[in-house]
């Protein structure tokens, strides 16, 4: 009996955080603007530079600074899911392309896989990787953070 109560709690909590993922989702989706080129688009609304602001912004090529670095995340999950995930964070630096920050995190998953919310299973260990950089190594702060995935390619069903 307590096996059965304890999978509907399970049920309950995950239905739980997939409305509160779908409310996230709607929200950052409203943000979103897709531009085939920033610096000659001229279909950008006014409205842009009040919207984009904080966790989002619309830059043009122009806005870089002389010596800008790149970075890239990760994570790869393994098949057997008694083994540990692990998530990576790459900075490269773009005059070379040389690797001038690297770190990893092993993580076991505590998100189950659900369809069109992989990020919320991801996010964790990567944000502790990039507040990590910035908090010692702020120096190399990349212009842009290349994330594996989105909600465009991979749609709900």
């Amino acid at each position: 009996m307590e096996i059965v109560k304890s999978m509907k709690n399970e049920d309950e909590v995950l239905e739980a955080s997939l409305a509160k993922w779908r409310d996230e989702q709607y929200k950052v989706a409203s943000e979103v603007l897709i531009l085939d080129d920033p610096s000659t688009d001229t279909d950008i609304p006014s409205s842009v530079s009040a919207t984009m602001t904080g966790r989002f912004k619309a830059f043009t090529p122009s806005d870089k600074k002389s010596e800008s670095y790149y970075g890239g995340v990760d994570v790869s999950f393994p098949s057997n899911p008694e083994d540990l995930s692990v998530a990576v964070y790459t900075i490269l630096r773009g005059s070379d392309q040389k690797v001038v920050y690297h770190d990893k995190e092993y993580f076991r998953l505590q998100v189950p896989y659900v369809s069109s919310y992989l990020s919320f299973r991801e996010i964790d260990p990567l944000e502790r990787l990039v507040k990590k950089q910035l908090n010692n190594y702020p120096e190399l702060t990349p212009y842009a953070i290349l994330v594996d995935g989105n909600g465009i390619l991979h749609e709900r069903k």
